[in-house]
């Protein structure tokens, strides 16, 4: 059995193998987004930890005038 389908925007046939291959494009897509998801929330999560240390040290000078 044969899937063929036309792709509406460019009006080319696609077939399995090539449907699989934009499968496979798209995971490739998803985890890099994941990826970099992933390292921002990383880079969020220091910065916060940084602007903390940063504001905890600033009351504490605060505190001692």
């Amino acid at each position: 059995m044969s899937y063929i389908a036309r792709d509406a925007k460019l009006g080319r046939r696609v077939t399995r193998s090539t449907a699989a291959a934009a499968g496979r494009g798209w995971m490739r897509t998803k985890n890099m987004t994941m990826e970099i998801l992933h390292l921002t929330a990383q880079i969020q999560r220091w910065l916060n930890r940084r602007i903390a240390r940063h504001l905890a040290e600033q009351a504490e000078k605060l505190a001692r005038q």
